[in-house]
């Protein structure tokens, strides 16, 4: 693997210690010229020759140690001067028993790492022509016995040996290093693929560190800020603000509490000033490490959408649901009660069995559409967040029978028993808002008439966990299937089921209900199965504890709305 001077440049001033490698050189030129003038038999021109050469290579580690004349990215030129000394001294000073001829190993390390395989071979090729040399020289000038020549040989032999050895050493690591070049050219492209991803997204991403810094974004982030400026490094909050729903400045922990799951939102506020801000919805994900990668970063993904135009068409919708619920309120009122007086007068003077037939039917239609009125009153109210929460102190047995009594007469046509069971440890009384939890438990026992033919509809309360109230509601019904038991709290929601299709509703009972229990903090539990029936359970806290937290000018709360017979 050859690399250009550039990147070895770059890469040695990076990772090793210029000074160690500096008392390196100066050790070895120190050593090599003080033994050289300290062995008795060398001649004079050795020492003066040990002396010239030891200056020349100080001056050369000077030279690259503060890069002059930018020689560190000139590797030839400094490469021509390692070699001549060593040929010069090898040749020429040392003794044939020399040690120094060590020194070579540093030039077929260089050779290797500035030309590869090829350079380690030129530098072994050349350490065997300087030995040669040596030998010639030594024969020649001073004689060699048959030990010194065993020694040059020796010697020889053994860098060829240990240089072999190491060229095919290196030819691992320029393999494993070829690897690598591939493995990071893969994530580089891999990188780039994500970042053009990202910045080709609508919707607004933010990597986040664990910290909630920015550690990457996309172009649609940086429209959606109204910023050019850099993002990274920056939490949020240092370049936005963000409000809540009740118009509260908060930050996006707040918002998001640490949590394994992805938590999304759509009640977050971006303002760019007082008079301008955006409606956001907000999906952050955790990123977890992965088993048996404890080190990996972690953080979380911030994804982010533009929905003030859905908001405002939400808005828009809601305030027509509500005018119109109220205009027709009225009308329909009146048609009810002159349905009704019209029924009272056919009964009391002709009693003709088809009109009074067509008069029910007509009665009929124009109560399930006042319940439809209701219905959508209430989801408009609800869809605006403008519910009360009134909380006062009512007995839960005194309202499971009281419902019992009420719906009786409806369930008597379809033969359908109303039973209300009152568990001993059900508490006398409880606070809440019994508007909200009659509405709630009126839809659940509407629903289970409607959709049962026979049987027996069982309303029941017992004591729950903290002083609070649960409430089962139970029937005999068609049951609900598993795919539809995940849907049925879903706004406008109506099963495929032939069976659901044959009786009417709007698909909003439950929904509204589902809201009416989170101001009241309620839960629900749902339990069904095809053909035996449904339970519909609902858990009820205690808000005794609340009764001092409700302000004297509390929003009014809605007056009770005949039944609901428009659940799923």
């Amino acid at each position: 693997m050859i690399r250009t001077p550039q990147e070895l440049n770059q890469s040695i001033r990076e990772a090793v210690n210029q000074r160690a490698v500096v008392f390196s050189h100066l050790l070895l030129a120190a050593t090599v010229v003080t033994h050289t003038l300290l062995v008795p038999d060398s001649p004079y021109y050795q020492k003066v020759l040990a002396v010239i050469i030891g200056t020349i290579f100080t001056i050369l580690v000077l030279f690259r140690f503060f890069d002059f004349a930018s020689v560190n990215s000139r590797p030839r030129t400094y490469m021509a001067v390692y070699l001549v000394v060593i040929f010069i001294g090898i040749a020429f000073i040392s003794d044939p028993a020399t040690p120094y001829a060590l020194g070579s190993f540093m030039i077929v390390f260089l050779l290797n790492l500035y030309y590869g395989s090829r350079g380690a071979m030129f530098g072994i090729a050349f350490f065997a022509f300087t030995s040669i040399v040596k030998y010639v020289y030594n024969a020649t000038e001073i004689g060699l016995s048959y030990a010194d020549k065993l020694n040059i040989i020796a010697t020889l032999a053994v860098f060829i040996a240990v240089g072999s050895i190491f060229i095919n050493m290196q030819k691992v690591f320029d393999w494993d290093h070829e690897r690598l070049g591939e493995t990071t050219k893969k994530a580089v492209l891999e990188g780039k693929r994500l970042r053009a991803l990202i910045n080709n997204m609508t919707e607004s991403v933010l990597v986040l560190d664990p910290s909630y810094k920015v550690r990457l974004y996309n172009a649609a982030a940086l429209a959606l800020f109204n910023t050019n400026d850099s993002l990274e490094g920056k939490t949020p909050e240092q370049f936005s603000t963000f409000k809540d729903a009740s118009g509260t400045l908060v930050t996006l922990q707040q918002l998001f509490p640490t949590s394994s799951v992805a938590q999304s939102s759509d009640d977050v506020r971006l303002y760019y000033s007082d008079e301008d801000s955006a409606a956001l919805s907000v999906t952050v994900t955790p990123l977890e490490a992965t088993y048996g990668h404890e080190d990996d970063e972690t953080g979380y993904i911030l994804t982010m959408r533009d929905i003030t135009r859905e908001k405002s068409l939400e808005e828009e919708r809601d305030d027509f649901i509500s005018v119109i619920s109220h205009e027709l309120r009225t009308p329909v009122t009146v048609t009810e009660a002159s349905i009704s007086n019209s029924m009272i007068m056919n009964e009391r003077g002709v009693n003709d069995e088809k009109i009074g037939k067509s008069l029910k039917v007509a009665h009929d239609q124009a109560i399930f559409l006042a319940n439809m009125l209701n219905d959508l009153a209430t989801f408009a109210r609800a869809e605006n967040d403008t519910l009360g929460r009134d909380l006062d102190t009512f007995s839960p047995g005194e309202l499971t029978v009281q419902l019992t009594q009420d719906y009786a007469k409806e369930a008597a046509p379809k033969n359908i028993q109303l039973v209300s069971e009152v568990n001993e440890d059900t508490p006398v009384t409880i606070v809440s808002n019994r508007l909200y939890v009659h509405e709630i438990l009126q839809n659940f026992i509407t629903n289970a008439i409607k959709y049962s033919d026979q049987g027996t509809v069982t309303i029941k309360a017992s004591a729950a966990d903290g002083g609070g109230i649960r409430f089962d509601v139970s029937d005999q019904g068609i049951g609900i299937s598993v795919s539809d038991q995940k849907k049925v709290f879903d706004k406008f929601f109506r099963s495929e089921d032939f069976h659901t299709r044959t009786r009417n509703g709007t698909g909003l009972g439950l929904y509204v209900a589902q809201k009416l229990a989170k101001i009241i903090e309620a839960s629900f539990e749902l339990t069904s199965e095809i053909g035996k029936g449904s339970t519909f359970s609902m858990t009820i806290p205690n808000l005794s504890s609340r009764l001092a937290e409700v302000p004297a000018t509390a929003p009014p709360t809605p007056q009770a709305t005949p039944v609901a017979n428009s659940a799923t």
